[in-house]
């Protein structure tokens, strides 16, 4: 039995560390998933809270995974843990019947699963979770309450700040489909496909979806759509790549006419201040300098940006789509032979770092670019478990002095 009890506590340990980290790294992204998850279940006003209640839900993960895998408070933590694994387990049980979301998105944008898979590594770990709860008297108690807490605390510290250094300089890495490498011309071939749109609106407390011929009266509120491919390429509507003009004629294929650009992502105009709106106008006045063209590509459904249009060459796509190639809003995309080779958030732009950039080998800069993504995740899902075992050798050295 000793030996089922560390496979469980391993292994149910790793897959919740796995998972919250891989959340964490992309909070904006957990954001979206969250979202589809209140909209499903009609609490769409919260979704101006999403991201942190993903962010919430994440550290919780992380921290449950650490504390089973070192042995900390494993009586609090064995019943937390079996709780949050039988709460999801239940509800990946009616995405498999229901199948409102597609992805659960326990992975974030890593590892996509179906639901019934999703719910058949929910089912193995919740038997591991209930073996863990049932013989949480049998695992050794290695450091007193009070060591116990701070390192819980550390690891609930690193969470957050791995979280909220991705929110202001973008995700360390990038699963999405517009990750640096990514054939934007491909990206943009699979947008060619017939879609059919549903549209969810809310009028007291009950929520109906309409075609685009039946939409409901002023007294109905929009909540969200939901977007379906009915013929062409099958992949998620969130790696497609199609641009409009102002009076909503697709020209994406001019994009791709030009042999180097940059795409200025902007998915929330009101939120896009006077210092973000100049730094884009510095980089434009260097590029043009290398008759580089910079396409500000802007939500549809933002508000006017008739106000820029002269200073910038405002394009429009999805809201969606935008926030997939950047997570930073305002930030910048380079674009070479319709491969996006670097990516800046809005906060670090910098005309000399454009430069630099455009100084140096196209090549070069993309491969550092894809080993810098790589060695970061490396680096830190090996700090958090080579910490894990330090952390639980060195409790274990002191027990043993005692």
């Amino acid at each position: 039995m000793r030996a089922i009890r560390a496979i469980c506590r391993f292994c149910f340990g790793m897959a919740f560390i796995l998972s919250g980290i891989l959340k964490l790294i992309d909070p904006t992204g957990t954001g979206l998933i969250v979202s589809e998850y209140l909209n499903w279940l009609h609490l769409d006003f919260l979704n101006i809270v999403a991201q942190y209640i993903g962010i919430a839900l994440s550290v919780t993960e992380f921290t449950i995974g650490v504390s089973i895998l070192v042995g900390l408070r494993m009586k609090l933590f064995s019943l937390i843990g079996l709780l949050f694994i039988s709460f999801f387990t239940i509800i990946t049980l009616f995405l498999v019947i229901f199948n409102p979301i597609e992805d659960c998105g326990c992975f974030g944008e890593a590892i996509h699963l179906s639901n019934s898979e999703t719910l058949t590594k929910n089912i193995i770990l919740l038997v591991m979770a209930i073996v863990i709860f049932l013989q949480r008297d049998k695992y050794r108690k290695f450091t007193s309450p009070i060591v116990d807490w701070i390192s819980i605390f550390v690891y609930i510290v690193l969470g957050l700040y791995i979280s909220i250094h991705a929110i202001i300089y973008n995700p360390r890495v990038d699963f999405t489909d517009f990750q640096v490498g990514a054939d934007l011309k491909e990206i943009s071939e699979g947008s060619q496909r017939e879609y059919q749109s549903t549209f969810i609106y809310s009028k007291d407390g009950e929520t109906q979806e309409f075609d685009i011929n039946n939409l409901p009266d002023s007294t109905w509120t929009y909540v969200d759509t939901k977007t379906s491919v009915v013929s062409g390429d099958s992949r998620p509507i969130a790696a497609s790549f199609e641009v409009t003009d102002a009076d909503g004629n697709t020209i994406t294929e001019s994009l791709f006419e030009n042999e180097n650009f940059f795409i200025a992502t902007i998915y929330n105009n009101s939120r896009m201040s006077e210092k973000r709106w100049k730094r884009l106008s510095l980089l434009q006045e260097m590029l043009k300098q290398h008759n580089i063209p910079l396409y500000v590509i802007v939500g549809a459904n933002s508000p006017s940006v008739e106000v820029r249009s002269e200073e910038f060459n405002i394009i429009f796509s999805d809201y969606k789509t935008i926030l997939t190639m950047n997570r930073s809003n305002g930030g910048v995309l380079y674009v070479n032979e319709d491969f996006i080779i670097k990516k800046w958030a809005s906060k670090t732009i910098s005309a000399s770092k454009i430069e630099e950039t455009l100084s140096q080998d196209i090549a070069l800069t993309e491969i550092k670019e894809e080993i810098k993504e790589q060695v970061s995740f490396a680096i830190i899902i090996a700090f958090i478990f080579i910490s894990a075992i330090v952390v639980r050798f060195v409790y274990g050295l002191t027990r043993k002095k005692e």
